[in-house]
């Protein structure tokens, strides 16, 4: 590994961004290193839950202080590594700062399904859902007070990866050309993601592209989404989603210009109204008809009606 000595792999719960680490690391031939890992251990010695050490976490800066240390002495070090981690690219500043997102549905069913003996196994994906909402409410608490970090601002990262429809081996291969490749971060970053993961959001322009009635964007432009929750909403460009498809591409890259629901979108409409004003369920029918797939789910913003 040359352009990139060190990866560091943080993401949302479910994301797969430790089976993805591992993967990377073995591609890569450098050792890989997961805090996560030394989290778990430490709960399981206390005799705790993950979440129950991160709400202890919120009052003893013990636990974080020596997750910390061992992070910040690899950069020092110098060595070739993947470091699986939620903060490990805010001490490392060198490294290659990956982040893979998930649709939160999508997070909480892979969670609900894991075996992992030091965690609470769930009783169905709702659970799982709440626990996961409860944890990341935890985390963005702990993290802001501790170093004044955000990790829902995707500019502290160098490239960010919607997993909900990747495989390990997909998104590993992603990371990998980035990895390898110079880096030029006044362009970054940069974000990836299936086109089958695009949900169209305006029914009359996306059933004209559907149909190849229409050219709604720049072949060769980047799509824009909205990003909320882990799920990708088309703002414009349905075209190169269009075409995406139907070629069989297994991701796409994107510009991401909303990820929260209080953010403003460039015509000055809050995120949370657009999302009140999308079209109903069937318009997504009609894309699916069009290009010949269905989507992995339906999020509730599309009701039926």
């Amino acid at each position: 590994m040359t352009a990139a000595s060190i990866v560091t792999i943080s993401g949302d719960l479910g994301s797969g961004k430790s089976t993805v680490a591992k993967l990377l690391a073995e591609r890569l031939g450098v050792p890989y290193l997961s805090t996560g890992a030394f989290q778990r251990e430490i709960a399981t010695r206390r005799g705790l839950t993950s979440l129950e050490l991160n709400r202890i976490a919120e009052q003893d800066k013990s636990i974080d202080s020596e997750i910390d240390r061992l992070t910040a002495e690899l950069e020092q070090q110098g060595r070739p590594v993947v470091v699986d981690s939620r903060l490990a690219w805010h001490f490392i500043s060198t490294s290659l700062r990956v982040y893979l997102i998930v649709d939160e549905v999508v997070g909480a069913d892979r969670i609900s399904r894991a075996a992992r003996d030091s965690e609470v196994k769930y009783r169905n994906v709702e659970q799982a859902l709440q626990a996961n909402r409860e944890r990341r409410k935890s985390e963005l608490l702990r993290f802001k007070n501790l170093y004044a970090v955000d990790l829902q601002d995707w500019k502290n990262f160098d490239l960010v990866v919607n997993t909900s429809l990747l495989t390990p081996e997909q998104v590993a291969a992603v990371i990998m050309q980035q990895a390898l490749a110079p880096r030029n971060r006044d362009i970054w970053p940069r974000y990836f993601t299936s086109p089958k993961a695009c949900f169209p959001t305006d029914r009359d322009a996306f059933k004209l592209a559907a149909r190849g009635l229409a050219v709604v964007g720049e072949r060769d432009s980047k799509c824009e989404l909205i990003n909320v929750r882990g799920v990708d909403l088309l703002w414009r460009d349905e075209v190169n989603v269009r075409d995406s498809i139907l070629q069989q591409h297994t991701f796409i890259e994107a510009k991401v210009i909303a990820t929260q629901e209080s953010d403003l979108l460039p015509t000055g409409l809050p995120v949370s109204k657009f999302l009140s004003l999308l079209p109903p369920r069937s318009a997504l029918y009609d894309w699916e008809d069009a290009l010949g797939f269905q989507f992995y789910r339906y999020p509730d913003w599309f009701a039926e009606r």
